[in-house]
């Protein structure tokens, strides 16, 4: 690449970071006259730098820019930007939220909703199919059930999508990177919703007519939808469950190493709290020896003997070096 070419690659680059920050710094001081949010006079003073045609410079924009982030924090300047740049604003689209995600969001929760009730309209749908799992009902049934609740577990999940986005949206801080996490929080929350409806077993005897057949009370007819719908909106806790199961089933055939590591080292404690307190025991019983001895009127080689002892339990390399050798007389004296 010649010089020519990086230097208008860097003059493009620098142009379209320069109207990235005029839209936002455009749309954060709305954001904040719109809020009643008064304005310091060093920032209102730094608003000049926007009149005329002529683009600012690129220093002072990114100065005005950063003043204003802090005013709105913990609103982010580009979800502001966002709110504020809505190509379908007045029109039929807008009410469908204010980000093209969150639109499809909300189409995605409709049609998660139709499949629902039509599938709950079908004559495949009743108390007996629901009760069935996928080992004894029909495949004609069985596929209509699962339509029935994957559409229940969708539903669950397009709640929490919508739910968690709105919460971020409220607050100023949605980020449109993560756009693609609500969809694969979606199609997690759809498996996990009829995984959990078709492996969880629910049940207790079935309500009997006069006849002999099932009356619908069980335990599993509005069971098995709910557990969809739970399973869908909290993907993460069937994660969990999951997880838990396969250590669980791992600590049954293989302890953890820090767990064998945590077990020795309270045994190796243990132990030494038990020589301690033995040694602690021999000297009570030596000093109680001792002052008995003396209150006895013992001879001396006696005392000097369980002094001995006492000083071997308190320094015990002291007490086994041997006493240095008393010094010879000069030849002198």
């Amino acid at each position: 690449m010649s010089g020519e070419d990086m230097a208008g690659s860097a003059g493009a680059s620098a142009t379209d970071i320069g109207v990235s920050l005029r839209r936002e710094v455009d749309a954060m001081v709305r954001y904040i006259l719109g809020n009643g949010t008064s304005m310091p006079a060093d920032v209102i003073a730094r608003l000049s730098i926007l009149d005329g045609d002529a683009p600012p410079p690129l220093a002072d924009l990114a100065k005005l820019h950063n003043q204003l982030a802090s005013l709105v924090a913990p609103a982010s300047p580009r979800t502001i930007r966002l709110l504020a740049d809505d190509p379908f604003a007045g029109r039929f689209w807008s009410s469908f939220g204010p980000l093209p995600n969150i639109r499809r969001l909300l189409l995605a929760a409709i049609f998660f909703l139709a499949c629902f009730i039509m599938a709950s309209l079908s004559e495949h749908i009743n108390a007996t199919t629901i009760r069935q799992d996928i080992y004894t009902i029909d495949s004609e049934h069985l596929l209509h059930v699962l339509i029935f609740l994957m559409s229940a577990a969708g539903l669950g999940a397009c709640f929490n999508a919508l739910s968690t986005a709105y919460w971020f949206i409220q607050a100023g801080t949605y980020d449109p990177r993560l756009d693609s996490s609500y969809w694969i929080r979606i199609v997690l929350g759809i498996i996990a919703g009829l995984l959990i409806s078709q492996l969880v077993p629910l049940g207790g005897p079935e309500t009997l007519d006069a006849q002999g057949n099932p009356m619908g009370g069980s335990t599993a007819t509005l069971g098995k939808p709910l557990l969809a719908l739970l399973g869908g909106y909290s993907a993460s806790m069937v994660n969990s469950v999951l997880q838990r199961l396969v250590e669980t089933v791992q600590a049954m055939f293989k302890g953890g190493a820090a767990d064998t590591a945590a077990a020795n080292e309270a045994i190796a404690r243990a132990r030494a709290d038990q020589r301690v307190e033995q040694h602690r025991l021999s000297m009570a019983g030596d000093l109680v020896a001792l002052h008995q001895a003396i209150k006895d009127g013992a001879p001396a080689d006696r005392l000097m003997e369980l002094a001995g002892g006492l000083v071997k339990q308190v320094a015990p390399a002291h007490a086994a070096s041997p006493p240095p050798p008393p010094a010879s007389p000069s030849r002198g004296e």
